[in-house]
């Protein structure tokens, strides 16, 4: 038989499509699948008919024709994005039609997971830091087939990126992985295909702790060094990261009647108290910083939630990342012992006075709650008029008043 390409050649009946068929959207020309646009020879119907029961493609793609389709899409992207897109959409429809036949098939259904076919989630414009889209490497065998697109509407050129369903997480744990995998773009697929379809197909939905956090600290570290540069959009950064800090908090909250499981994800998150994962007044900083009181402002040595109203209610994210509700009075000591030992008998700046005052009177406060005595700190000293510590002995002055 022939298909009709710029030079005719024989194919046998099992290699051919029908052009007017439900499968006519997998094939171009150049695929050299349609019988030549002849009515005298075998574009007519009676024959078209004739060659279907010789077993020409009518309604289901054979094995190899269905892995052969779903490897064209990377293929056909690199001539045009729009016709990739357009075959991506038809070749979902057939899967979502044909799932259940295709997964009883487990060594055909294993391989289709692993082809690069569904399209991924580009970032904004806006976003101007790490993507997981940015870590795909494509893998487009090498075909003898050469596709043209004459189509003047594909003129515009789109990014569209493709990639395996098993390499793939849902769009609806996006905020929770979008720095470090690629999330399906689901806004270029039909609508009316359900999510557990994508589920079936090896599209990941659950996000573990660790793999949240993670993603937390890419971002983090992103936006700190892109703050340096001048490049830095405060609204889409904090919706992304209270996104993370709510997943956190719930799964967390999950777990509060099992000890066991709780102490498991506490140590997860412990290697994280120590980075800048927690946005506070515009910031990140490090939840190790944080309780969720404090009488002064003692930054960048201690933070507060204060007025973070919405963080303070989220008590399962709090003991995730053990963040206390106030200073200990050993903290706040540690802290001022070391300006002693970094400037001794050398003169403090102004602003690093004021900071050593407000942090003497969390002290104060702190020593209070936990009962010391003035005793406990009598190698601490108070700074003079000029910034200098060793004048006065703090316990001293606590004696008096």
């Amino acid at each position: 038989m022939y298909s009709n390409s710029s030079e005719q050649s024989l194919r046998h009946p099992s290699e051919l499509v029908d052009r007017k068929g439900l499968l006519n959207g997998l094939f171009k020309e150049e695929d050299e699948r349609f019988v030549i646009l002849d009515l005298n020879t075998y574009s007519k119907p009676t024959r078209l008919t004739t060659l279907a029961r010789l077993g020409m493609t009518t309604i289901k793609l054979s094995e190899n024709l269905l892995i052969d389709r779903g490897k064209s899409i990377q293929n056909l992207a690199a001539t045009c994005a729009h016709c990739a897109l357009d075959r991506c959409v038809q070749f979902v429809r057939y899967l979502n039609r044909e799932i259940t036949s295709i997964e009883s098939n487990q060594e055909l259904f294993s391989e289709l997971k692993t082809l690069q076919f569904l399209p991924v989630k580009s970032k904004s414009k806006d976003w101007v830091w790490s993507w997981g889209l940015d870590r795909i490497t494509k893998s487009i065998e090498s075909s003898k087939i050469i596709y043209d697109c004459n189509n003047i509407d594909h003129k515009h050129i789109i990014p569209v990126h493709f990639e395996s369903p098993i390499n793939l997480y849902s769009n609806t744990v996006l905020e929770l992985v979008c720095s470090i995998h690629p999330v399906l773009d689901r806004s270029c697929l039909p609508l009316g295909i359900f999510s557990q379809f994508f589920g079936n197909i090896g599209v990941k939905k659950d996000v573990s702790l660790l793999l949240a956090l993670e993603n937390l600290l890419v971002i983090s570290n992103d936006v700190c060094t892109n703050e340096k540069e001048g490049s830095t959009d405060s609204q889409l950064v904090n919706s992304t990261v209270v996104a993370i800090y709510k997943f956190l908090n719930e799964t967390f909250t999950k777990q509060m009647l099992s000890e066991e499981r709780m102490q498991s994800l506490t140590e997860t998150a412990d290697r994280f108290r120590n980075e800048n994962i927690l946005l506070l007044n515009g910031i990140f900083v490090k939840p190790c910083q944080v309780v969720v009181q404090i009488p002064e402002d003692c930054s960048p040595d201690f933070y507060g939630l204060n007025a973070a109203y919405s963080l303070k209610s989220m008590k399962g994210f709090l003991k995730l990342l053990q963040i206390d509700d106030r200073c200990s009075a050993a903290q706040v000591l540690s802290k001022l012992e070391m300006y002693k030992s970094k400037y001794g008998l050398k003169e403090m700046n102004e602003d690093e006075v004021k900071l050593y005052v407000r942090l003497l009177k969390v002290l104060v406060s702190s020593m209070k709650f936990d009962n010391w005595e003035a005793a406990s700190v009598q190698d601490l000293f108070i700074p003079d008029t000029k910034g200098i510590l060793p004048l006065f002995r703090m316990y001293v002055l606590m004696k008096v008043q």
